[in-house]
């Protein structure tokens, strides 16, 4: 079994970010009312060992502007653990990064805080263990190649059990990304991202049909242990456009998240 070190690899920044970009983007032009004078900050953050520390804050919508949601610059964003505290440097279009020396470690707690609009603005969060016993039911599988002119459908083998440790039902999530630099369809007629993954789960088993891979060659098998405030933002689905409530948000006096990850690879060959 390989040690997935997330500071190698762009899935974090390509495959968890994304989703929580939509749920936050739809649910953050909240009514205004009474109390609303000024629009809170909108955080993402995804704190995983061996990665050097990037957070993104952004201003709300509200529905009586016209803005778009634009990133805060030049706040004084500080990240503390164990006593001892990290001071963010401004990047640019609403991002802080951190120095070498804030290391992420499982087990770990760490705060954000910084001041926006006359409010302080904090997040906590805990670093989870990284996943235990994943293995897979098999390093490789056939996919025959459907070409749509043929007229002969392929056959598909058995899925791909994984399988891994969850006696706490803890989360989690797994993300299938094909890592060759030239992609081979395995539907000519079809052109499809060259990922995929699954919504948060407690279950300790997923198998992977055949039909799930769009590629041939080489492909990560990520499993990501999550912090339940991933799950809840994730799962977030009571407002609509007729009925905009407040999303789930682990951050005080503003929205998004402030989360630990942690997560461990295997890898799968699909041939023809």
């Amino acid at each position: 079994m390989l040690h997935y070190h997330l500071n190698s690899d762009k899935m974090k920044k390509y495959f968890l970010i994304p989703i929580i970009i939509f749920i936050i983007s739809f649910y953050s032009c909240t009514k205004e009312n009474n109390s609303v004078s000024s629009s809170k900050a909108i955080v993402e953050a995804y704190l995983a060992p061996n990665t050097i520390v990037s957070i993104h804050i952004t201003s709300e919508i509200l529905l009586t502007s016209s803005d778009s949601a634009t990133g805060i610059d030049n706040l004084n964003v500080n990240i503390s653990s164990n006593g001892v505290n990290y001071n963010l440097t401004s990047a640019g279009n609403g991002y802080y990064n951190a120095d070498s020396t804030l290391h992420i470690i499982e087990g770990n707690t760490y705060n954000l805080e910084f001041e926006y609009n006359g409010q302080l603005v904090t997040a906590t969060t805990v670093i989870p263990t990284k996943p235990a016993g994943f293995t897979e039911s098999a390093a490789s599988i056939v996919v025959q190649q459907f070409n749509p002119g043929s007229g002969t459908m392929p056959t598909f083998p058995d899925p791909i059990e994984l399988d891994w440790d969850n006696a706490n039902h803890d989360y989690y999530i797994i993300v299938v990304n094909n890592i060759e630099s030239t992609l081979v369809p395995t539907d000519t007629a079809n052109k499809n991202n060259r990922a995929f993954r699954t919504e948060p789960t407690q279950s300790n088993t997923y198998k992977i049909q055949a039909m799930q891979f769009k590629y041939y060659g080489t492909h990560n098998i990520i499993l990501y242990k999550l912090n339940p405030e991933y799950a809840a933002l994730y799962n977030d689905n009571g407002s609509n456009s007729l009925n905009l409530t407040s999303p789930e948000s682990n951050i005080n006096n503003g929205w998004g998240i402030f989360t630990g990850i942690n997560a461990d690879t295997l890898h799968i060959e699909v041939t023809k």
